[in-house]
């Protein structure tokens, strides 16, 4: 597969989303503020500065991620999409053959599960995110930077090393050069998005659970929901699919390959 710088991408729909008028409040959300019906009338938001309070006019769109329960809670509903630590590896290797296969890896995913690509800096990232498919120890977290302090280097010991020189010998006299660590918003009933609204926030619209592939799936899911908060329909895709009720009915969406 192909791949691309995750920032660059985010930065680029700022700009754009900037140049056609949208306003950003860098900020926390605090509480809501509803009706007797659930709706969210408005949003309180705490800055460096000042809390404000947001009147809301239409719709909330909870994308926040690995805290989108901790969102819901506030709105008085539960979703079912958890903060799960996952870490990624920067290696280098002295191996003959390293600058040909850096000029021309794609983004190669193992059977395993195991993923490498070329890093811009002339080395390789790689990582595993399906834990609990090898029974390694992947406990659900709250969402606080102290849980992704430090990379898990055993993981990269016992499992990713051995078979990154399985697929590609190069990395057999591979090092590592670094490591950090992050929150997957996941899903556990089918690592796929969670999309839509509840009845007892009716105005709160979910778009989350993305489960590692957020930003592969970001372009459908923002035009999705403007279309949603527009026309209170999809109009381009149907991705009813992905409707958050779904949960509830513990009717899953089977996917074979998930990384």
């Amino acid at each position: 597969e192909g791949w691309f710088d995750p920032w660059s991408l985010l930065q680029g729909f700022k700009k754009s989303a900037q140049s056609k008028g949208v306003q950003y409040l860098r900020g926390e959300v605090t509480a809501f503020n509803q009706a007797t019906d659930g709706r969210i009338e408005s949003v309180v938001v705490l800055s460096e500065s000042a809390v404000t309070r947001l009147n809301v006019n239409s719709h909330v769109v909870n994308t926040a991620g690995a805290w989108s329960s901790r969102i819901a809670e506030m709105a008085g509903v539960s979703v079912a999409v958890v903060p799960k630590k996952r870490c990624l590896f920067t290696v280098d290797t002295q191996d003959k053959s390293k600058k040909e296969v850096w000029s021309h890896a794609p983004f190669v995913i193992d059977p395993s599960g195991v993923f490498f690509r070329p890093e811009t800096s002339g080395l390789f990232l790689t990582g595993f995110s399906r834990l609990d498919a090898i029974g390694w120890p992947d406990p659900d977290c709250v969402g606080d930077t102290e849980e992704i302090e430090n990379a898990d280097h055993e993981l990269f010991e016992e499992v990713i090393w051995p078979i990154l020189a399985g697929r590609c010998p190069m990395f057999e006299s591979a090092r590592m050069v670094g490591g950090w660590a992050g929150f997957y918003e996941v899903n556990p009933l089918d690592h796929n998005p969670v999309l839509g609204v509840m009845p007892e926030a009716p105005n709160l619209l979910f778009a989350t659970g993305f489960s590692g592939h957020g930003m592969m799936q970001s372009p459908p899911i923002g035009r999705a929901v403007s279309e949603l908060l527009l026309h209170g329909e999809f109009k381009t895709l149907d991705l009813s699919d992905f409707d958050i009720d779904r949960i509830r009915r513990n009717e899953p969406i089977v996917e074979a390959l998930v990384v």
